[in-house]
């Protein structure tokens, strides 16, 4: 498709630049609930877990966002690790340890 630009004052960007292109949400189980460009979510041990795209990246280094979600505990997740076909990552509670918990990710970036 043609590129769609949004121009605000003297500054014009394309629209696709600024989507996301892959979206993850799934639960402990590592069942993809709900998301695109996502071919699977493989638990890879206790708190960390891969989300496998179904278009790759045109590189590993894109921008990242997750997050824990429906959970009543305190924690946080990153990105430890990508590439152009998936991305991992960690969930752990506020005192460092890992957790299986619901997780969320995005990813911003140019498909391959």
């Amino acid at each position: 498709a043609a590129d769609i630009t949004v121009t605000d004052g003297s500054v014009t960007m394309k629209l696709q630049d600024g989507a996301a292109k892959c979206a993850s949400n799934h639960s402990t189980d590592a069942v993809l609930d709900s998301g695109f460009n996502v071919s699977s979510i493989t638990d890879q041990g206790t708190g960390t877990f891969d989300t496998n795209y179904t278009n790759s990246f045109s590189a590993a280094t894109n921008v990242y966002s997750s997050t824990r979600f429906d959970t009543s505990t305190i924690g946080f997740t990153y990105i430890l690790s990508s590439t152009t076909s998936s991305h991992r990552v960690d969930s752990a509670g506020h005192a460092g340890a890992m957790q299986d918990k619901p997780v969320s990710s995005t990813v911003h970036g140019d498909l391959a």
